[in-house]
């Protein structure tokens, strides 16, 4: 693998363009896909956390509900 030599002179001098400069980044459908699925996979685990919260708070806090004739 080759090094590639930056060139870094100047480097004190350097600055980032103001934020109402930056232009906003295209987003492609694989990444809208993506951020979309993870949001729902966010969204149910919140939900799924807030509903054994309730179910605490009530006393049912059984990881699962008792089958008759299993131990």
């Amino acid at each position: 693998m080759l090094a590639v030599r930056v060139d870094r002179t100047g480097k004190e001098g350097w600055r980032m363009r103001p934020f109402g400069h930056l232009l906003t980044a295209a987003l492609s459908t694989g990444r809208v896909v993506g951020r979309t699925a993870l949001r729902a996979c966010l969204l149910a685990a919140t939900i799924l956390v807030a509903v054994r919260i309730v179910q605490f708070a009530l006393g049912h806090w059984a990881l699962w509900p008792a089958v008759p004739g299993v131990a």
